[in-house]
């Protein structure tokens, strides 16, 4: 055990008596320490409390928070992934539900997009169909021998003369 002594100067308060008087104090050290101890558990339970409800209302801020943003996200990723069809539905009523709202307006344009450039790429291919048609009417009704190629040499149309002179020899 540890102990703490000390000095207090006291005044008898007797007559006749002169001179400086001390009374020596001797405590034990747990007597010393105990209010500190109290008030420091005092203060340790305070910040535990507070720092739970910190760690509470974040959780609970991080929450409402997140789970829109995450929404947005994977809703994106289907969108520009997996399916244009895909539509975004975040309820929260401030500017994540507008973030929302211009993902779908852009897949919709994008979709519009594709649609339109599908629609050109089968117009282009009928029409390349039928010039490449009349172009083999053309050459079949010629009397000369014709025969067209490609760049790398391939053969891409020839009429009936140019077959029976390749075949001929």
């Amino acid at each position: 055990n540890q102990y703490f002594a000390g000095i207090t100067p006291v005044n008898p308060g007797g007559a006749g008596v002169t001179g400086d008087w001390f009374l020596a104090v001797v405590r034990p050290a747990a007597q010393i320490y105990r209010p500190f101890y109290f008030v420091a558990s005092q203060v340790a339970f305070l910040l535990l409390a507070f720092g739970s409800m910190v760690t509470a209302l974040a959780y609970k801020t991080a929450d409402r928070f997140l789970t829109p943003i995450l929404q947005l996200r994977h809703g994106a990723e289907i969108i520009s992934h997996i399916n244009l069809g895909h539509r975004i539905q975040v309820e929260t009523g401030d500017e994540l539900e507008d973030r929302a709202d211009a993902f779908n307006q852009m897949a919709d344009n994008l979709a519009g997009a594709y649609d339109n450039l599908e629609e050109r790429v089968k117009d282009t291919t009928r029409h390349l169909e039928e010039e490449r048609n009349r172009l083999a009417a053309v050459l079949r009704t010629m009397v000369d021998a014709v025969v067209m190629t490609n760049e790398a040499g391939k053969v891409l149309l020839m009429n009936p003369r140019a077959r029976m002179a390749l075949q001929a020899g």
